[in-house]
C-alpha cells in the first residue's frame, strides 16, 4: 500500500526527465558565464558594472 503512494509516473516520464536535464543545463551555464566574467573583470562589483553598461 505504502508503495502505491510513491508511485509517480508522470515524474519519472520521458518529457519530464528531459525538460530537468535541459533546464539543469541553461541554469549550469549561466552560472559558469557569470563566474567566468567575475573572473575576468575582478570583482562582483565591476562585474555588475560592465553589465549595466552593455545592456539595452
Amino acid at each position: 500500500m505504502m508503495l502505491r503512494l510513491f508511485r509517480c509516473r508522470w515524474l519519472f516520464n520521458r518529457q519530464v526527465g528531459r525538460t530537468l536535464f535541459w533546464s539543469s543545463l541553461i541554469i549550469l551555464v549561466a552560472v559558469l558565464i557569470n563566474l567566468i566574467g567575475i573572473q575576468v573583470v575582478g570583482d562582483i562589483d565591476q562585474w555588475q558594472h560592465w553589465l549595466k553598461q552593455h545592456t539595452g
